[in-house]
Protein backbone atom coordinates (compact mmCIF):
# COMPACT_ATOMS: atom_id res chain seq x y z
CA UNK A 1 0.00 0.00 0.00
CA UNK A 2 1.71 3.57 -1.24
CA UNK A 3 2.15 6.14 1.54
CA UNK A 4 -0.86 7.72 0.25
CA UNK A 5 -3.29 5.07 0.86
CA UNK A 6 -2.73 4.20 4.35
CA UNK A 7 -5.43 4.53 6.83
CA UNK A 8 -6.34 7.25 9.15
CA UNK A 9 -6.68 7.00 12.51
CA UNK A 10 -11.06 8.02 13.18
CA UNK A 11 -12.11 11.05 14.16
CA UNK A 12 -8.65 12.31 14.90
CA UNK A 13 -7.62 15.97 12.57
CA UNK A 14 -4.74 17.83 13.23
CA UNK A 15 -5.16 21.84 12.77
CA UNK A 16 -2.27 23.40 10.59
CA UNK A 17 -3.54 26.63 12.28
CA UNK A 18 -3.91 25.81 15.78
CA UNK A 19 -1.19 23.25 15.52
CA UNK A 20 -2.52 21.32 17.79
CA UNK A 21 -4.52 17.60 17.22
CA UNK A 22 -7.89 18.13 17.34
CA UNK A 23 -10.64 15.01 18.14
CA UNK A 24 -14.22 15.01 17.67
CA UNK A 25 -15.58 17.42 20.55
CA UNK A 26 -12.83 19.93 19.72
CA UNK A 27 -12.58 20.00 15.80
CA UNK A 28 -15.74 21.85 15.30
CA UNK A 29 -14.55 25.23 15.79
CA UNK A 30 -11.47 24.43 13.26
CA UNK A 31 -14.23 23.11 10.82
CA UNK A 32 -16.12 26.35 11.35
CA UNK A 33 -13.30 28.82 11.02
CA UNK A 34 -10.76 27.39 8.80
CA UNK A 35 -11.66 23.62 7.40
CA UNK A 36 -8.94 23.77 4.51
CA UNK A 37 -6.24 23.58 7.99
CA UNK A 38 -7.30 20.24 8.74
CA UNK A 39 -5.31 17.13 8.25
CA UNK A 40 -6.69 13.83 8.77
CA UNK A 41 -4.33 11.73 11.14
CA UNK A 42 -1.95 8.67 10.42
CA UNK A 43 -0.31 8.17 13.68
CA UNK A 44 0.61 9.83 16.61
CA UNK A 45 3.12 9.45 19.34
CA UNK A 46 2.39 12.61 21.50
CA UNK A 47 4.99 14.31 20.10
CA UNK A 48 5.16 13.65 16.15
CA UNK A 49 2.47 13.50 14.13
CA UNK A 50 2.22 11.94 10.58
CA UNK A 51 -1.02 13.14 8.28
CA UNK A 52 -2.61 12.13 5.37
CA UNK A 53 -1.05 13.85 1.71
CA UNK A 54 -2.45 13.91 -1.28
CA UNK A 55 -0.72 12.47 -4.31
CA UNK A 56 0.21 15.62 -6.78
CA UNK A 57 -0.41 12.97 -9.87
CA UNK A 58 -3.36 14.75 -11.69
CA UNK A 59 -6.08 11.94 -11.72
CA UNK A 60 -8.26 12.62 -14.54
CA UNK A 61 -11.99 13.44 -13.39
CA UNK A 62 -13.25 10.41 -15.88
CA UNK A 63 -10.95 8.16 -14.10
CA UNK A 64 -12.69 8.49 -10.31
CA UNK A 65 -13.44 5.24 -8.93
CA UNK A 66 -14.43 3.29 -6.43
CA UNK A 67 -10.68 2.60 -5.75
CA UNK A 68 -10.72 6.24 -4.56
CA UNK A 69 -13.39 6.16 -1.66
CA UNK A 70 -12.08 7.93 1.07
CA UNK A 71 -8.88 8.93 -0.50
CA UNK A 72 -7.70 12.57 -0.93
CA UNK A 73 -7.50 12.98 -4.96
CA UNK A 74 -6.13 15.94 -7.51
CA UNK A 75 -8.23 16.57 -10.55
CA UNK A 76 -8.97 19.09 -12.91
CA UNK A 77 -12.49 20.09 -13.58
CA UNK A 78 -14.79 23.06 -14.71
CA UNK A 79 -17.92 24.40 -12.67
CA UNK A 80 -21.39 23.98 -14.56
CA UNK A 81 -23.61 24.33 -11.39
CA UNK A 82 -23.92 26.09 -8.44
CA UNK A 83 -26.33 26.49 -5.43
CA UNK A 84 -26.48 30.00 -3.40
CA UNK A 85 -23.91 30.03 -0.36
CA UNK A 86 -25.89 28.56 2.90
CA UNK A 87 -24.95 27.19 6.70
CA UNK A 88 -24.76 24.13 7.93
CA UNK A 89 -24.96 22.73 11.18
CA UNK A 90 -21.45 20.98 12.56
CA UNK A 91 -22.40 20.72 16.14
CA UNK A 92 -25.80 20.70 17.48
CA UNK A 93 -26.15 20.26 21.47
CA UNK A 94 -29.67 18.65 22.85
CA UNK A 95 -30.55 19.48 26.26
CA UNK A 96 -33.46 18.72 28.97
CA UNK A 97 -35.84 21.19 29.78
CA UNK A 98 -36.04 20.65 33.29
CA UNK A 99 -35.00 23.05 35.46
CA UNK A 100 -32.02 22.51 37.31
CA UNK A 101 -31.12 19.29 34.61
CA UNK A 102 -27.89 19.05 33.05
CA UNK A 103 -28.65 16.06 30.68
CA UNK A 104 -27.30 16.89 27.10
CA UNK A 105 -26.38 15.39 24.14
CA UNK A 106 -23.94 16.63 20.93
CA UNK A 107 -24.66 16.02 17.51
CA UNK A 108 -21.54 15.95 15.08
CA UNK A 109 -21.94 16.53 11.08
CA UNK A 110 -20.51 14.04 8.89
CA UNK A 111 -18.64 14.08 6.32
CA UNK A 112 -21.62 14.46 4.30
CA UNK A 113 -21.96 17.90 5.55
CA UNK A 114 -25.07 15.89 6.94
CA UNK A 115 -26.22 16.36 10.58
CA UNK A 116 -29.96 15.18 12.66
CA UNK A 117 -32.28 17.14 11.99
CA UNK A 118 -35.36 17.00 14.47
CA UNK A 119 -35.72 19.18 17.06
CA UNK A 120 -35.76 16.49 20.12
CA UNK A 121 -33.88 13.42 20.30
CA UNK A 122 -34.18 10.42 22.36
CA UNK A 123 -35.24 11.29 26.51
CA UNK A 124 -33.45 12.04 29.24
CA UNK A 125 -31.72 9.76 31.95
CA UNK A 126 -32.70 11.55 35.22
CA UNK A 127 -36.65 12.50 33.84
CA UNK A 128 -37.96 9.21 32.20
CA UNK A 129 -40.04 10.19 29.10
CA UNK A 130 -38.76 13.93 28.59
CA UNK A 131 -37.66 14.25 25.30
CA UNK A 132 -34.28 16.23 24.83
CA UNK A 133 -34.52 19.74 23.08
CA UNK A 134 -32.52 20.98 20.37
CA UNK A 135 -30.58 24.47 21.85
CA UNK A 136 -30.42 26.45 18.87
CA UNK A 137 -27.99 29.28 21.03
CA UNK A 138 -25.32 26.29 21.80
CA UNK A 139 -24.56 25.27 17.99
CA UNK A 140 -21.83 25.53 15.72
CA UNK A 141 -22.08 26.55 12.20
CA UNK A 142 -19.97 26.53 8.95
CA UNK A 143 -20.38 28.05 5.36
CA UNK A 144 -21.56 25.50 2.06
CA UNK A 145 -21.86 25.89 -1.04
CA UNK A 146 -23.00 22.48 -2.96
CA UNK A 147 -21.77 22.87 -6.80
CA UNK A 148 -21.30 20.71 -9.27
CA UNK A 149 -18.14 20.12 -11.71
CA UNK A 150 -17.77 18.31 -14.58
CA UNK A 151 -15.01 16.94 -16.86
CA UNK A 152 -13.08 19.95 -18.61
CA UNK A 153 -14.48 20.26 -22.02
CA UNK A 154 -10.63 19.91 -23.46
CA UNK A 155 -10.48 16.30 -23.15
CA UNK A 156 -12.42 16.26 -25.88
CA UNK A 157 -14.97 13.84 -24.12
CA UNK A 158 -18.79 13.48 -26.28
CA UNK A 159 -20.19 12.57 -22.84
CA UNK A 160 -18.10 14.76 -20.13
CA UNK A 161 -18.32 13.09 -16.72
CA UNK A 162 -20.02 15.57 -13.95
CA UNK A 163 -19.71 14.78 -10.39
CA UNK A 164 -21.79 16.89 -7.23
CA UNK A 165 -18.97 18.48 -4.93
CA UNK A 166 -18.69 20.17 -1.34
CA UNK A 167 -16.85 23.40 -0.67
CA UNK A 168 -16.78 24.94 2.91
CA UNK A 169 -15.21 27.55 4.58
CA UNK A 170 -13.28 30.27 2.44
CA UNK A 171 -13.50 27.84 -0.52
CA UNK A 172 -17.54 28.16 -0.57
CA UNK A 173 -17.03 31.83 -0.18
CA UNK A 174 -14.88 32.74 -2.95
CA UNK A 175 -15.84 33.81 -6.23
CA UNK A 176 -16.78 31.05 -8.55
CA UNK A 177 -17.30 31.59 -12.36
CA UNK A 178 -19.05 29.06 -14.65
CA UNK A 179 -17.31 27.53 -17.49
CA UNK A 180 -13.63 28.39 -15.31
CA UNK A 181 -11.05 25.15 -15.17
CA UNK A 182 -10.19 24.77 -11.35
CA UNK A 183 -7.46 22.51 -9.95
CA UNK A 184 -8.93 21.20 -6.76
CA UNK A 185 -8.01 18.32 -4.36
CA UNK A 186 -11.15 16.19 -2.03
CA UNK A 187 -12.01 13.41 -0.84
CA UNK A 188 -14.17 11.22 -2.85
CA UNK A 189 -16.83 10.38 -1.03
CA UNK A 190 -20.13 8.26 -2.28
CA UNK A 191 -24.31 9.00 -1.04
CA UNK A 192 -27.32 7.77 -2.31
CA UNK A 193 -29.56 9.29 -5.11
CA UNK A 194 -32.74 8.71 -4.52
CA UNK A 195 -33.92 9.39 -7.71
CA UNK A 196 -31.96 6.93 -9.11
CA UNK A 197 -31.95 4.88 -6.08
CA UNK A 198 -28.22 4.38 -6.48
CA UNK A 199 -24.95 5.54 -4.75
CA UNK A 200 -23.49 8.38 -6.33
CA UNK A 201 -19.94 9.82 -6.13
CA UNK A 202 -19.62 13.12 -3.89
CA UNK A 203 -16.55 15.32 -3.89
CA UNK A 204 -15.92 17.16 0.00
CA UNK A 205 -13.21 19.73 -1.49
CA UNK A 206 -10.09 21.09 0.39
CA UNK A 207 -8.39 22.98 -1.67
CA UNK A 208 -9.46 24.74 -4.86
CA UNK A 209 -7.58 27.00 -7.44
CA UNK A 210 -8.20 28.55 -10.70
CA UNK A 211 -6.29 27.54 -13.74
CA UNK A 212 -5.29 30.59 -16.39
CA UNK A 213 -6.23 29.19 -19.75
CA UNK A 214 -4.68 32.20 -21.57
CA UNK A 215 -1.40 30.36 -21.72
CA UNK A 216 -2.80 27.29 -23.39
CA UNK A 217 -1.81 25.98 -27.23
CA UNK A 218 0.48 28.80 -27.39
CA UNK A 219 2.88 29.03 -30.65
CA UNK A 220 6.45 29.15 -30.54
CA UNK A 221 8.82 32.46 -31.80
CA UNK A 222 9.65 30.90 -34.88
CA UNK A 223 5.47 29.91 -35.83
CA UNK A 224 4.47 33.94 -34.72
CA UNK A 225 7.43 34.73 -37.57
CA UNK A 226 5.44 32.66 -39.78
CA UNK A 227 2.45 34.49 -38.98
CA UNK A 228 4.01 38.05 -39.50
CA UNK A 229 5.54 36.44 -42.72
CA UNK A 230 2.36 35.01 -44.08
CA UNK A 231 -0.40 36.82 -46.40
CA UNK A 232 -3.62 37.59 -44.35
CA UNK A 233 -5.87 36.41 -47.01
CA UNK A 234 -4.14 33.09 -46.50
CA UNK A 235 -4.42 33.09 -42.58
CA UNK A 236 -8.47 33.86 -43.59
CA UNK A 237 -8.72 30.84 -45.96
CA UNK A 238 -7.26 28.52 -43.19
CA UNK A 239 -10.37 28.51 -41.62
CA UNK A 240 -12.60 25.64 -42.91
CA UNK A 241 -10.09 25.25 -46.03
CA UNK A 242 -12.68 23.05 -47.41
CA UNK A 243 -15.34 25.95 -47.90
CA UNK A 244 -14.60 28.10 -51.30
CA UNK A 245 -15.03 31.68 -52.17
CA UNK A 246 -16.34 32.57 -48.61
CA UNK A 247 -13.78 34.80 -47.54
CA UNK A 248 -15.32 37.65 -46.17
CA UNK A 249 -17.69 35.08 -44.18
CA UNK A 250 -14.07 33.36 -42.76
CA UNK A 251 -13.00 36.79 -42.29
CA UNK A 252 -15.88 38.13 -40.33
CA UNK A 253 -15.56 34.70 -38.04
CA UNK A 254 -12.30 34.84 -37.38
CA UNK A 255 -12.76 39.13 -36.47
CA UNK A 256 -15.46 38.13 -34.35
CA UNK A 257 -13.25 35.57 -32.26
CA UNK A 258 -10.33 38.23 -31.97
CA UNK A 259 -12.42 40.81 -30.77
CA UNK A 260 -13.32 41.53 -27.17
CA UNK A 261 -10.60 41.31 -24.13
CA UNK A 262 -9.68 44.60 -23.51
CA UNK A 263 -10.31 45.74 -19.47
CA UNK A 264 -11.40 49.37 -19.93
CA UNK A 265 -15.41 48.37 -18.56
CA UNK A 266 -16.49 48.82 -22.06
CA UNK A 267 -17.92 45.96 -23.98
CA UNK A 268 -15.52 44.76 -27.01
CA UNK A 269 -16.82 41.32 -28.22
CA UNK A 270 -18.48 41.34 -31.44
CA UNK A 271 -21.24 38.42 -32.51
CA UNK A 272 -21.46 37.99 -36.22
CA UNK A 273 -24.50 36.32 -38.00
CA UNK A 274 -24.86 34.98 -41.45
CA UNK A 275 -28.29 34.58 -43.89
CA UNK A 276 -29.09 32.73 -46.64
CA UNK A 277 -29.47 29.84 -48.51
CA UNK A 278 -28.52 26.11 -47.20
CA UNK A 279 -25.80 24.73 -48.52
CA UNK A 280 -23.62 28.06 -48.62
CA UNK A 281 -20.91 27.07 -46.58
CA UNK A 282 -22.66 28.92 -42.87
CA UNK A 283 -22.91 25.15 -41.02
CA UNK A 284 -19.50 24.16 -41.69
CA UNK A 285 -17.93 27.12 -40.81
CA UNK A 286 -19.78 26.67 -37.60
CA UNK A 287 -18.40 23.33 -37.51
CA UNK A 288 -14.38 24.44 -38.17
CA UNK A 289 -14.88 27.40 -35.55
CA UNK A 290 -15.99 25.06 -32.50
CA UNK A 291 -12.58 23.27 -32.82
CA UNK A 292 -10.36 26.38 -32.45
CA UNK A 293 -11.68 26.89 -28.83
CA UNK A 294 -11.94 24.00 -26.65
CA UNK A 295 -13.53 26.13 -24.11
CA UNK A 296 -16.63 27.35 -27.37
CA UNK A 297 -19.82 25.63 -27.79
CA UNK A 298 -21.76 24.80 -31.09
CA UNK A 299 -25.64 24.16 -30.64
CA UNK A 300 -29.20 24.19 -32.38
CA UNK A 301 -31.85 26.79 -32.31
CA UNK A 302 -34.11 24.13 -32.80
CA UNK A 303 -33.43 22.35 -29.84
CA UNK A 304 -32.34 24.86 -27.18
CA UNK A 305 -34.34 26.58 -24.49
CA UNK A 306 -33.43 30.33 -23.04
CA UNK A 307 -32.92 27.74 -19.63
CA UNK A 308 -30.79 25.35 -21.53
CA UNK A 309 -28.87 27.54 -23.69
CA UNK A 310 -27.87 30.26 -20.37
CA UNK A 311 -29.13 29.55 -17.10
CA UNK A 312 -31.04 27.85 -15.83
CA UNK A 313 -32.63 25.53 -12.37
CA UNK A 314 -31.92 22.16 -11.36
CA UNK A 315 -33.34 20.59 -8.04
CA UNK A 316 -30.95 17.70 -6.59
CA UNK A 317 -32.75 14.87 -4.86
CA UNK A 318 -31.60 16.34 -1.22
CA UNK A 319 -33.88 19.52 -1.70
CA UNK A 320 -30.78 21.73 -3.22
CA UNK A 321 -31.85 24.28 -5.79
CA UNK A 322 -28.60 25.04 -8.05
CA UNK A 323 -28.25 27.12 -10.91
CA UNK A 324 -27.72 25.11 -13.67
CA UNK A 325 -25.14 26.99 -16.38
CA UNK A 326 -25.96 26.65 -20.18
CA UNK A 327 -22.94 27.35 -23.02
CA UNK A 328 -23.53 31.02 -23.35
CA UNK A 329 -22.26 30.86 -19.46
CA UNK A 330 -20.21 27.76 -19.94
CA UNK A 331 -18.12 29.85 -22.97
CA UNK A 332 -17.73 32.85 -21.09
CA UNK A 333 -14.50 34.42 -22.39
CA UNK A 334 -14.78 32.30 -25.83
CA UNK A 335 -17.97 31.79 -27.89
CA UNK A 336 -20.64 30.00 -28.98
CA UNK A 337 -21.84 28.93 -32.58
CA UNK A 338 -25.53 28.57 -32.96
CA UNK A 339 -27.17 26.57 -36.50
CA UNK A 340 -30.67 27.40 -37.35
CA UNK A 341 -30.88 30.88 -35.19
CA UNK A 342 -33.78 31.56 -37.20
CA UNK A 343 -35.96 28.26 -35.07
CA UNK A 344 -35.32 29.38 -31.58
CA UNK A 345 -38.42 30.72 -30.03
CA UNK A 346 -38.85 34.26 -29.99
CA UNK A 347 -38.93 34.30 -25.88
CA UNK A 348 -35.78 32.60 -26.24
CA UNK A 349 -33.83 34.99 -29.02
CA UNK A 350 -35.19 37.99 -26.33
CA UNK A 351 -33.21 36.32 -23.36
CA UNK A 352 -29.95 35.68 -25.72
CA UNK A 353 -30.70 39.14 -26.95
CA UNK A 354 -30.25 40.61 -23.32
CA UNK A 355 -27.08 38.70 -22.75
CA UNK A 356 -25.24 40.12 -26.07
CA UNK A 357 -26.86 43.52 -25.01
CA UNK A 358 -25.48 43.39 -20.73
CA UNK A 359 -23.08 40.94 -21.33
CA UNK A 360 -24.20 39.20 -17.98
CA UNK A 361 -26.87 36.73 -16.81
CA UNK A 362 -29.01 37.32 -14.23
CA UNK A 363 -31.45 34.15 -12.23
CA UNK A 364 -33.63 35.43 -9.99
CA UNK A 365 -36.01 32.15 -8.84
CA UNK A 366 -37.33 30.97 -5.20
CA UNK A 367 -33.70 29.80 -3.74
CA UNK A 368 -31.64 31.51 -6.09
CA UNK A 369 -30.46 34.89 -6.56
CA UNK A 370 -27.68 34.98 -9.03
CA UNK A 371 -25.24 36.95 -11.27
CA UNK A 372 -22.95 35.62 -13.63
CA UNK A 373 -20.89 36.98 -16.02
CA UNK A 374 -21.25 36.42 -19.93
CA UNK A 375 -18.37 38.14 -22.24
CA UNK A 376 -19.32 35.76 -24.79
CA UNK A 377 -19.82 36.01 -28.82
CA UNK A 378 -21.97 34.80 -31.00
CA UNK A 379 -21.51 33.38 -34.06
CA UNK A 380 -24.84 32.67 -35.77
CA UNK A 381 -26.29 31.26 -38.87
CA UNK A 382 -29.89 31.46 -40.12
CA UNK A 383 -32.05 29.76 -42.89
CA UNK A 384 -34.63 31.46 -44.18
CA UNK A 385 -38.62 30.17 -44.45
CA UNK A 386 -38.87 27.96 -47.31
CA UNK A 387 -35.23 27.33 -47.86
CA UNK A 388 -34.60 29.80 -50.38
CA UNK A 389 -33.85 33.50 -50.03
CA UNK A 390 -36.31 35.14 -52.00
CA UNK A 391 -34.86 38.75 -52.68
CA UNK A 392 -38.48 40.03 -53.01
CA UNK A 393 -38.88 39.87 -49.31
CA UNK A 394 -37.17 41.43 -46.27
CA UNK A 395 -35.18 39.94 -44.11
CA UNK A 396 -37.63 39.97 -41.62
CA UNK A 397 -39.76 38.36 -43.91
CA UNK A 398 -37.32 35.66 -44.79
CA UNK A 399 -36.18 34.70 -41.23
CA UNK A 400 -37.59 34.49 -38.23
CA UNK A 401 -35.61 37.11 -36.38
CA UNK A 402 -36.63 40.69 -35.19
CA UNK A 403 -34.73 43.33 -36.52
CA UNK A 404 -33.40 44.69 -33.03
CA UNK A 405 -31.75 40.80 -32.24
CA UNK A 406 -30.28 41.28 -35.74
CA UNK A 407 -29.15 44.59 -34.90
CA UNK A 408 -26.72 42.68 -32.37
CA UNK A 409 -24.48 41.32 -34.60
CA UNK A 410 -21.23 43.74 -35.58
CA UNK A 411 -21.39 41.81 -39.38
CA UNK A 412 -24.57 40.02 -40.99
CA UNK A 413 -23.96 38.42 -44.37
CA UNK A 414 -26.25 37.50 -46.63
CA UNK A 415 -24.50 33.89 -48.05
CA UNK A 416 -27.06 32.87 -51.77
CA UNK A 417 -26.69 30.33 -54.15
CA UNK A 418 -25.18 32.69 -56.81
CA UNK A 419 -21.71 31.61 -57.71
CA UNK A 420 -20.29 32.48 -61.43
CA UNK A 421 -19.53 29.39 -63.44
CA UNK A 422 -15.89 30.35 -62.62
CA UNK A 423 -16.23 30.19 -59.33
CA UNK A 424 -18.15 26.80 -59.64
CA UNK A 425 -15.53 25.46 -61.42
CA UNK A 426 -12.71 26.57 -58.62
CA UNK A 427 -15.22 25.00 -55.56
CA UNK A 428 -15.74 21.50 -57.59
CA UNK A 429 -11.30 21.59 -57.99
CA UNK A 430 -10.85 21.91 -55.17
CA UNK A 431 -13.44 19.47 -53.55
CA UNK A 432 -12.24 17.22 -56.04
CA UNK A 433 -8.49 17.25 -55.34
CA UNK A 434 -9.46 16.69 -51.18
CA UNK A 435 -11.27 13.74 -52.19
CA UNK A 436 -8.43 11.89 -54.61
CA UNK A 437 -5.45 13.29 -51.77
CA UNK A 438 -6.63 14.50 -48.41
CA UNK A 439 -7.56 17.97 -46.90
CA UNK A 440 -3.77 17.94 -45.38
CA UNK A 441 -2.74 17.82 -48.69
CA UNK A 442 -4.56 20.61 -49.99
CA UNK A 443 -3.82 22.78 -47.52
CA UNK A 444 0.08 22.22 -48.06
CA UNK A 445 -0.46 22.98 -51.66
CA UNK A 446 -2.57 26.22 -50.95
CA UNK A 447 0.43 26.90 -48.34
CA UNK A 448 -2.60 27.29 -45.08
CA UNK A 449 -2.17 27.12 -41.66
CA UNK A 450 -3.36 23.19 -40.36
CA UNK A 451 -6.03 23.56 -37.91
CA UNK A 452 -3.80 23.22 -34.76
CA UNK A 453 -1.65 26.37 -36.33
CA UNK A 454 -4.51 28.71 -36.54
CA UNK A 455 -5.36 27.69 -33.39
CA UNK A 456 -2.70 28.72 -31.78
CA UNK A 457 -2.26 31.62 -33.95
CA UNK A 458 -5.68 32.91 -32.22
CA UNK A 459 -4.31 32.08 -28.71
CA UNK A 460 -1.36 34.28 -29.08
CA UNK A 461 -3.31 37.30 -31.09
CA UNK A 462 -6.08 37.15 -28.13
CA UNK A 463 -3.35 37.35 -25.94
CA UNK A 464 -2.26 41.11 -27.79
CA UNK A 465 -3.88 44.51 -26.69
CA UNK A 466 -3.07 47.05 -29.33
CA UNK A 467 -3.68 50.79 -28.53
CA UNK A 468 -5.83 53.25 -30.70
CA UNK A 469 -3.51 55.50 -32.69
CA UNK A 470 -4.73 59.10 -32.30
CA UNK A 471 -7.25 60.08 -34.91
CA UNK A 472 -8.27 56.42 -35.63
CA UNK A 473 -12.04 57.14 -33.56
CA UNK A 474 -12.22 60.32 -36.13
CA UNK A 475 -11.38 58.47 -39.22
CA UNK A 476 -14.19 55.98 -38.45
CA UNK A 477 -16.61 58.79 -37.73
CA UNK A 478 -15.81 60.29 -41.09
CA UNK A 479 -15.84 57.24 -43.21
CA UNK A 480 -19.14 56.24 -41.69
CA UNK A 481 -20.94 58.82 -41.88
CA UNK A 482 -20.63 58.30 -45.65
CA UNK A 483 -22.03 54.28 -45.41
CA UNK A 484 -25.01 55.79 -43.05
CA UNK A 485 -26.10 58.52 -45.77
CA UNK A 486 -29.39 57.88 -47.53
CA UNK A 487 -29.08 57.71 -51.39
CA UNK A 488 -32.34 59.17 -51.90
CA UNK A 489 -31.61 61.85 -49.22
CA UNK A 490 -28.45 63.30 -49.87
CA UNK A 491 -27.04 65.22 -47.31
CA UNK A 492 -28.67 63.47 -44.52
CA UNK A 493 -26.88 61.65 -41.86
CA UNK A 494 -28.19 58.91 -39.78
CA UNK A 495 -25.42 57.38 -37.34
CA UNK A 496 -26.27 54.63 -36.05
CA UNK A 497 -24.30 54.24 -32.91
CA UNK A 498 -24.26 50.71 -32.30
CA UNK A 499 -23.36 49.91 -35.50
CA UNK A 500 -20.25 52.39 -35.31
CA UNK A 501 -18.94 51.03 -32.24
CA UNK A 502 -18.81 47.69 -33.75
CA UNK A 503 -16.66 49.40 -36.31
CA UNK A 504 -14.33 50.22 -33.86
CA UNK A 505 -14.18 46.74 -31.75
CA UNK A 506 -13.90 45.09 -35.94
CA UNK A 507 -10.54 47.81 -35.82
CA UNK A 508 -9.04 45.99 -32.98
CA UNK A 509 -10.09 43.04 -33.73
CA UNK A 510 -8.37 43.61 -37.24
CA UNK A 511 -4.89 44.72 -35.37
CA UNK A 512 -4.56 41.50 -33.82
CA UNK A 513 -5.21 39.73 -37.03
CA UNK A 514 -2.51 41.76 -38.31
CA UNK A 515 -0.45 40.81 -34.88
CA UNK A 516 0.04 44.55 -34.46
CA UNK A 517 0.63 46.36 -31.14
CA UNK A 518 -1.37 49.57 -32.46
CA UNK A 519 -4.89 49.90 -34.36
CA UNK A 520 -4.12 52.46 -37.01
CA UNK A 521 -6.34 54.25 -39.93
CA UNK A 522 -5.87 51.16 -41.73
CA UNK A 523 -7.19 48.41 -39.56
CA UNK A 524 -9.96 51.38 -39.02
CA UNK A 525 -10.37 51.25 -43.35
CA UNK A 526 -10.30 47.38 -43.32
CA UNK A 527 -13.41 47.01 -40.63
CA UNK A 528 -15.25 49.99 -42.51
CA UNK A 529 -14.59 47.80 -45.57
CA UNK A 530 -15.49 44.74 -44.20
CA UNK A 531 -18.99 46.65 -42.65
CA UNK A 532 -19.35 47.47 -46.37
CA UNK A 533 -19.24 44.61 -48.38
CA UNK A 534 -21.80 42.98 -45.73
CA UNK A 535 -24.12 45.67 -46.84
CA UNK A 536 -23.22 44.57 -50.49
CA UNK A 537 -24.22 41.40 -50.11
CA UNK A 538 -27.73 42.47 -49.33
CA UNK A 539 -27.22 44.36 -52.82
CA UNK A 540 -27.14 48.40 -50.92
CA UNK A 541 -25.06 50.92 -50.48
CA UNK A 542 -26.03 52.53 -47.50
CA UNK A 543 -26.77 51.50 -43.78
CA UNK A 544 -30.20 53.75 -44.19
CA UNK A 545 -30.90 52.13 -47.67
CA UNK A 546 -30.64 48.81 -46.00
CA UNK A 547 -32.89 49.13 -43.11
CA UNK A 548 -35.36 50.99 -45.35
CA UNK A 549 -35.46 48.14 -47.66
CA UNK A 550 -34.69 45.11 -45.64
CA UNK A 551 -35.95 45.76 -41.98
CA UNK A 552 -39.49 46.24 -41.01
CA UNK A 553 -39.21 47.33 -37.46
CA UNK A 554 -36.89 50.69 -37.06
CA UNK A 555 -33.39 50.50 -35.97
CA UNK A 556 -33.30 52.66 -32.70
CA UNK A 557 -30.21 54.48 -32.66
CA UNK A 558 -28.95 53.82 -28.99
CA UNK A 559 -25.42 53.45 -27.69
CA UNK A 560 -24.26 50.08 -26.54
CA UNK A 561 -21.76 51.30 -23.93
Amino acid sequence: MSEFHLKTIRNLWYCKTCESEKDLPTVSRCKSQHPESLERVLSSNGTEVATEKCDQKITNFSEIKSDDLNQLVMTECILVQLSELSMYNIEKTYICPERGCNSSYTMYADDYKEIYQKDTYGSCQHHEGQPLKYNRENRITGDLRKVMFQEPTDTGSVNPRSIKAHLTGKNARMELNAGKKYRIICRVLTTIDSKKNDDDFVLDVIQIRCLDQKTNEQPSALEIQMYRDMDQTKIVESLAPNVINRTDIKLASLISLLSGGREDGNRWDMSVLFVGDPSTGKSAILDKLKQLDKRSFKISGRSTSSAGMVMGVDNLADGTRMAKFGPVILANGSYVCIDELDKMRPEDQSSLHDVMESQVAHLNKVGINLTMPARTKIVGAANPIGSNWNIEKTVMQNINMPASFIARFGYVFLLLNNFTEEMEDEQYEAMEYITDNSIEDFIAKEKLLSEYELMKFINYANLLDPKFDEGVFKHIRLSFRDISKNSKNRGKVNIDTRAFEDIKRGAYAFAKLGLSERVTKEHAQQALDLYQRSLDSFGVSSKEEHDRIHMTEPMKLETLD
